[in-house]
Formats: structure tokens, C-alpha cells, sequence
């Protein structure tokens, strides 16, 4: 049983018996409390309850909380459209917008994802018990399918 020197300062010491550490605590001076500081009859599920309102009952108050969204100041952009009136802000401003399907070459353009992905064969091809020919024609047909 050896002591050793605490390195973060949290504890007196350390302790190594039979290949455990241990470690001892600092000295705490005992004060004494009253009997209501120690136990109290209120839960956390007394203080948080809140009755459940019915039709017709007052909202009941709560005190002020700055962060609560009732008590912000509503959020304006700007050229936000107005509110209620149709076609009030100019749409589609930017023009530089191209709508394209991906397809960099004219064979692909009407390939559905469906006719990328699952491709047709018979049965096995010859060499596919090789794990090597395997993977390289795998990347070759997912580098088709980006095309």
C-alpha cells in the first residue's frame, strides 16, 4: 500500500492496494443544518405541476421571462413580402439559374435512376468468382452511371 500525490488536486492522495486505486477525499468540516434545510415536504413534482385548464378558465400568470417568445419583438427581414396581399414581392429575381438534369453527356439524358442502377444480365459473368475483377468493373460502372 503505497500513497501517491494527487495530480488534479480533487483529492488528498492516492491509494494502490492490490492492484486498485483508491482515492482519499479532503477533510469536510461538518456544520450543522436545521431540520427543514435537510428534508422539505416540497417535490419537484409539486413546484413544476400546473393545473389543467379547462374551457372557459383565466389563463393563469406567470411571472416575466425575457426569453420567451411572447416577449420578443417580432423579426422583420428585409424585402419581406407583405403580409395578406398577392404578389406584393418580385419573384424569381436571379436569372442565373439553370435547370439542368445532371447528365453530362446526350446518351444519359433521359436515364432514370432505375435503368442506372439495376443493370440487366444472364446469369453470372465469366471471372466473377475473382474478388479483384469484381471490384473493377464495379468502379467502372459507377463511374458510367455519374456520367
Amino acid at each position: 500500500m503505497t500513497a501517491e500525490n494527487s495530480r488534479t488536486g480533487s483529492t488528498v492522495a492516492i491509494i494502490r492496494k492490490n492492484g486498485e486505486l483508491f482515492a482519499v477525499p479532503h477533510k469536510l468540516k461538518k456544520t450543522p443544518c436545521s431540520p427543514g434545510e435537510k428534508f422539505s415536504s416540497s417535490t419537484t413534482h409539486k413546484e413544476h405541476y400546473a393545473k389543467p385548464m379547462s374551457l372557459g378558465s383565466p389563463k393563469p400568470l406567470t411571472p416575466y421571462h425575457h426569453n420567451h417568445q411572447r416577449n420578443r419583438l417580432p423579426v422583420r427581414f428585409d424585402n419581406e413580402p407583405e403580409k395578406y396581399v398577392r404578389f406584393c414581392a418580385e419573384r424569381n429575381i436571379s436569372r442565373d439559374i439553370k435547370i439542368k438534369d445532371g447528365s453530362n453527356a446526350d446518351r444519359t439524358r433521359f436515364m432514370t435512376t432505375s435503368k442506372s442502377t439495376y443493370i440487366e444480365h444472364s446469369g453470372v459473368p465469366v471471372g466473377f468468382s475473382n474478388t479483384g475483377i469484381v471490384a473493377e468493373k464495379t468502379q467502372w460502372v459507377h463511374k458510367r452511371q455519374a456520367d
